[in-house]
């Protein structure tokens, strides 16, 4: 199936709904607001698109504004990409759930004060603009199920143990403080993921428990891979990141004019110049528990060189969702309505 250049906005409950159903399909260029904003409805199926079993789903070049929730990835989200989508004015801009990977974000904005809600593991979020907190938790009493590769074939079923998920190369600007509460999960910026492992450790604390059946691995939280992020505001680096940067003053904002979405940002040189590895399929390896690489339906690699604007990285990279950036402030035609 494919979902192209519509207007959705003012529904009660979903813009874009599915189960399973969804599974192999393209949502593209899509203006979707105003959902579920008067709350006529309560429950856990509503967001601008809510999607149970996003099997090899391609969610690309969407405008999601001023909805409860922007985008909803629940079970089964192995092989979904979401990419060149622009997210702003939501409570909360997207959630990853009970899945296993691979799930792959890349090249997006999010400028809600709210980014991602992760209750899920082995996922890739890469090269985005991200201004808001997260949350990433565990969920160890939902066994769920995983699938032979880019198919619906069920494979298995595992808990969420959490963690398995690279954030590299992105811009977190962290405009607003984590909620307080406790150790529910709140962060922002790589830090959120500090009680988690790296791999060596992780190699390390499960020799540790000897040899023991599965409860070692309830025991010993999963690795990650985080790296080349750069950080303003709240926003704080992961324990043991490597080429971490500070972008303090970072900063962004949109407007539509005449159908145009313009988006203003503003970085340091420290980002413009910095230089990063570019990001590859073989680099973000594959999920623990699916182990099917961060890759095209096809199976071929994904093109990282290309960025939310269709413009090519080339050599070194800069964080975030662009190719080349300027010092200092400058406006971007992010986006433009669909022609109806």
């Amino acid at each position: 199936h494919i979902v192209r250049n519509n207007v959705i906005h003012d529904c009660g409950q979903n813009g874009i709904v599915g189960h399973m159903g969804c599974a192999f399909s393209r949502i593209e260029h899509n203006h979707i607001y105003n959902i579920a904003v008067k709350h006529e409805f309560f429950g856990y199926e509503i967001a601008g698109i809510k999607f149970h079993a996003c099997v090899d789903v391609m969610i690309a070049d969407n405008n999601i504004h001023n909805c409860t929730l922007g985008l909803w990835m629940d079970w089964q989200s192995q092989g979904a990409r979401v990419t060149r989508n622009i997210f702003h004015q939501n409570n909360r801009d997207m959630m990853i759930e009970v899945t296993h990977g691979p799930c792959l974000v890349d090249n997006n904005v999010m400028l809600s004060d709210y980014a991602i809600e992760n209750f899920a593991q082995g996922s890739a979020i890469v090269h985005n603009y991200m201004a808001g907190h997260f949350r990433h938790l565990s969920v160890l009493d939902r066994a769920t199920p995983y699938h032979f590769h880019h198919t619906t074939q069920v494979a298995g079923c595992a808990v969420v143990y959490g963690g398995d998920d690279r954030l590299i190369n992105n811009i977190m600007t962290g405009v607003a403080k984590a909620l307080d509460h406790g150790t529910d999960g709140y962060g922002v910026g790589g830090s959120l993921y500090d009680g988690f492992t790296v791999p060596e450790e992780y190699a390390m604390l499960l020799a540790a428990e000897g040899n023991t059946d599965e409860a070692k691995f309830y025991k010993v939280p999963q690795p990650v891979w985080i790296e080349g992020n750069a950080y303003a505001g709240f926003a704080e680096p992961f324990r043991a990141e490597k080429n971490a940067l500070r972008a303090d003053g970072a900063a962004a904002s949109l407007r539509e004019e005449d159908g145009a979405w313009i988006l203003t940002i503003t970085v340091p040189e420290t980002v413009t110049s910095s230089a990063l590895e570019c990001v590859t399929t073989a680099r973000l390896g594959a999920p623990r528990i699916t182990e099917e690489p961060f890759e095209n339906v096809d199976g071929t690699p994904v093109d990282f060189t290309v960025d939310i604007l269709g413009g090519k990285r080339e050599g070194s990279v800069i964080p975030g969702p662009f190719a080349t950036l300027k010092p200092g402030e400058q406006e971007i035609v992010l986006w433009h309505n669909p022609v109806l």
